[in-house]
């Protein structure tokens, strides 16, 4: 997994290979996108029929990581774990772990899943 930063690289790159939204970090007060490349040919075959699938559903987990809804992500990553020939399991550990840390606190009324750098 490779992984770029902004919406400039990922427009480069997105209709080439298979490309997955990670992060939005805001950084000096402006929103930057990381999204991740993954190359086909680490991806089992058996997986390739359900492409777009799990692409929709890795995109519904992230969706919900920013309206805050964590008990959609926890069942969602425990199902999208293991896909993309596990390349995306420490992203998916990561987020898990960072929901696990604030799940049962209040969130911020501002809350969007951004991480401020």
């Amino acid at each position: 997994m490779n992984i770029i930063l902004g919406e400039d690289a990922y427009n480069q790159v997105k209709d080439k290979y298979i490309t997955l939204e990670l992060d939005t970090y805001c950084i000096n007060d402006a929103n930057h996108t990381s999204y991740c490349v993954l190359d086909a040919s680490d991806i089992p075959l058996g997986e390739m029929p359900e492409l777009t699938l799990w692409q929709d559903n890795h995109a519904k987990l992230i969706e919900n990581w920013h309206k805050g809804n964590f008990e959609f992500c926890e069942q969602m990553i425990d199902h999208v774990m293991k896909r993309w020939g596990g390349h995306m399991n420490s992203f998916y550990t990561e987020l898990y772990s960072r929901i696990q840390d604030i799940k049962d606190k209040e969130l911020p009324e501002e809350w969007n899943g951004v991480i401020k750098r």
